[in-house]
């Protein structure tokens, strides 16, 4: 997570180092968001036929070889070669890393375990612009990835300690031509909605989105079918699971346009300095971070519908006034995103928890893969509709659609209601 929240911050000392185009050096970011969606659907069936404990080691393994290979970069080229493994590896570890605390844990206590691991994980995009920049400024952006190398190899030493290998199967089919399918749809999608606002690539990102939308509608119908499909849709047929997936889309929409239309109001409307304007978003970050082990404990308590529907509220509110054009001071901005960092923290962790406890144990990996895809999907179509907003009308205008997103990820909580039943 620190590694993919620098990658913007190093885009133009990358271009200097290489003497390429921003064109070009953007694809440092951007390939690497495709070719996690390209694995992220693999992982139910390499953690099955590897073990769940196997695949993330070896996943950290290959991600920690590819952040080598990023740091000693010869040229663009090689770069995004490794910044494409890069995210292939962060695609399984990702969700694999879920399936094992969420197999491992009572169910009662999931939401705890949950957000003491989202603190660390958290911590990554809120510390990351600010290490990331340092780090830049006092010796170089490959540094942004050596630093991945000993923290890497730390965790699987550890892990080799604490994860014992389980079970696997050799007998899982690995259906190839689903997998061809999600790996055109998911990239296909993605890309299509980040191109979506360009002047000169509108055709171009129409033409992948039509082409990534029949892809997974082929893989939908073949997946129904299938004795052994790539991924068990069938979960989607779960209300509670249903609903877990629809909160964590908005809830990464939410996200992630907020991220995109905080720096510009910061630095365009407030005239803020970049690394003033990295400060004021630390707030967003560590109101996220510390609040995760009190959400869990709360969502172990209250049930994650009531959790969740306090978190849209306060993640609804504390951008209001900043859509009403309020006049208020840095320090009440400040204020504002520390609550909204609130906000998030205890919506999306609930809906996750939710989602979790409503698969079987030998559903998690597949649950953790459908969560994940929903959420990025969900925050790719957020930014990309804050940033058709902010090309046709203005800032303000984002702001009011950045309100309706937070809105909708409150009113999908409701759906998580029947899981407070169970537990009552």
């Amino acid at each position: 997570m620190l590694d993919a929240s620098v990658a913007n911050l190093v885009l133009v000392p990358i271009q200097t180092t290489f003497n390429s185009t921003l064109t070009e050096t953007q694809w440092v970011a951007t390939l690497y968001l495709l070719t996690m969606a390209i694995s992220l659907p693999c992982t139910g069936w390499l953690s099955c036929r590897l073990g769940r404990e196997r695949a993330w080691r070896l996943s950290l393994l290959g991600f920690v070889v590819a952040s080598m290979v990023c740091a000693l970069a010869t040229n663009l080229t090689m770069l995004l070669i490794a910044r494409a493994g890069q995210g292939l590896a962060a695609g399984i570890m990702l969700p694999a890393g879920q399936a094992i605390l969420a197999s491992r844990a009572n169910p009662r206590q999931l939401g705890r375990l949950m957000g003491t691991v989202g603190l660390a994980v958290a911590l990554g995009p809120a510390l990351g612009p600010v290490l990331g920049g340092y780090l830049t400024d006092l010796a170089s952006w490959r540094w942004i990835f050596w630093i991945n190398v000993p923290l890497g190899l730390a965790a699987v030493c550890c892990s080799w300690c604490i994860l014992p290998n389980r079970r696997r199967s050799h007998s899982l089919v690995f259906d190839g031509f689903g997998f061809v399918l999600i790996a055109i749809s998911l990239p296909s999608l993605v890309y299509g909605t980040i191109k979506l606002n360009g002047e000169n690539t509108i055709a171009w990102a129409l033409a992948a989105i039509a082409v990534g939308a029949s892809s997974l509608l082929m893989f939908i119908v073949r997946s129904r079918t299938q004795a052994a499909p790539l991924l068990q849709l069938k979960l989607l047929r779960r209300p509670i699971f249903h609903a877990a997936c629809r909160s964590a889309s908005l809830c990464g929409a939410t996200s992630f346009a907020g991220l995109l239309l905080l720096p510009i109001y910061l630095q365009n409307r407030l005239q803020l300095s970049t690394a003033n304007s990295g400060l004021m978003l630390l707030a967003l970050g560590l109101g996220s971070a510390f609040t995760l082990p009190f959400a869990g404990a709360m969502t172990d308590c209250c049930g994650p519908a009531r959790s969740a529907r306090y978190g849209g509220l306060l993640m609804t509110l504390a951008v209001v006034p900043l859509a009403l054009q309020l006049n208020v001071t840095l320090a009440v901005i400040a204020c504002l995103l520390f609550l909204h960092g609130i906000g998030l923290a205890l919506t999306q962790m609930p809906a996750m928890t939710a989602g979790f406890n409503a698969t079987s144990l030998t559903d998690k990996d597949d649950g953790a893969v459908l969560l994940n895809i929903a959420h990025r999907l969900g925050g790719v179509f957020g930014a990309a509709v804050v940033a058709a907003t902010l090309q046709e009308w203005t800032i303000d205008g984002a702001f009011m659609l950045l309100t309706v997103l937070a809105s909708m990820a409150l009113l999908s909580t409701l759906g998580l209601q029947s899981t407070d039943n169970t537990k009552a």
